[in-house]
C-alpha cells in the first residue's frame, strides 16, 4: 500500500522552495551592488587620468613654448594622432579621451601666444575639480566639457564669462574661439556656438 504525503512533507518543501528565492534574489541584489560600484569605481579611474592626462599636456605645452616661442595652433593640435607619438619628443604618446579616443578640446589664446585652456568631461558630474574649474555638470560656459584647466588667464577667460559675449571665428572648417576677436585679426565673426555652422573651405580669420 501506498503511503500518503503528510501536509508537514509538502509544507517544508514549499518553505525550501521560499528559502531558495530569496537567496537568490539576495544573491542577485548583491551582484547588482557589486556591478554598480566597480562601474563608479571604473569612471572614477577614467576621470583621474583626464586630470592626469591635462597636466602632462600642460607640461608638454611649457617645453613646446621654450622651443617656438609660442604654444601649438589649434589646427596643429588637432592634427596629431591619438596614442601617437606625432607630439615627440615632448610627450611620447600623444594622450586622448580614454572612452571616446578623440581629442580633449584645446582652446589657444590667438592674440598673442600667451595662453591656452584644455578641457574635458568628467564622468563623475559631483566631482568637486567641476566646480573648483569654474564649471557646472552641464559644462564650462559655451562648451559641454565639464572641466578644465589654463594658462596665462583665467580659465573663465576661455568660457565666455564676463561682459563680452564669446566670439567665433572660422579657419579651415575649424571653428575658433577667441578671447579677444579684434586682436585676432579676424575679418568676420559670430557669436553663435559652431560659429554658426562652419564648414570645410570656409575661411573667415587669418593669423
Amino acid at each position: 500500500m501506498f503511503k500518503k504525503k503528510s501536509a508537514r512533507n509538502k509544507q517544508s518543501k514549499g518553505l525550501t522552495l521560499i528559502e531558495l528565492m530569496i537567496v537568490v534574489a539576495i544573491l542577485a541584489l548583491l551582484f547588482i551592488l557589486m556591478a554598480l560600484l566597480m562601474r563608479t569605481q571604473m569612471s572614477r579611474t577614467r576621470d583621474a587620468q583626464r586630470k592626469a592626462d591635462l597636466e602632462k599636456l600642460k607640461i608638454a605645452f611649457e617645453d613646446y613654448y621654450n622651443d617656438n616661442g609660442c604654444y601649438p595652433e589649434q589646427s596643429e593640435y588637432y592634427s596629431w594622432q591619438c596614442n601617437s607619438n606625432d607630439f615627440s619628443p615632448y610627450l611620447e604618446i600623444f594622450p586622448c579621451d580614454p572612452v571616446t579616443n578623440l581629442h580633449y578640446t584645446y582652446v589657444p589664446d590667438f592674440a598673442g601666444c600667451s595662453g591656452y585652456a584644455i578641457l574635458t568631461t568628467l564622468e563623475q558630474t559631483n566631482d568637486p575639480s567641476i566646480d573648483r574649474a569654474g564649471c557646472t555638470a552641464l559644462g564650462c560656459g559655451e562648451f559641454t566639457d565639464n572641466y578644465g584647466i589654463s594658462f596665462g588667464f583665467p580659465l573663465a577667460n576661455f568660457i565666455g564669462s564676463g561682459s563680452q559675449p564669446p566670439a567665433h571665428a572660422c579657419f579651415d572648417g575649424v571653428c575658433n574661439f577667441y578671447n579677444d576677436p579684434g586682436a585676432a585679426g579676424c575679418s568676420q565673426i559670430s557669436t553663435e556656438v559652431n560659429c554658426g555652422g562652419c564648414s570645410e573651405g570656409v575661411s573667415w580669420c587669418n593669423y
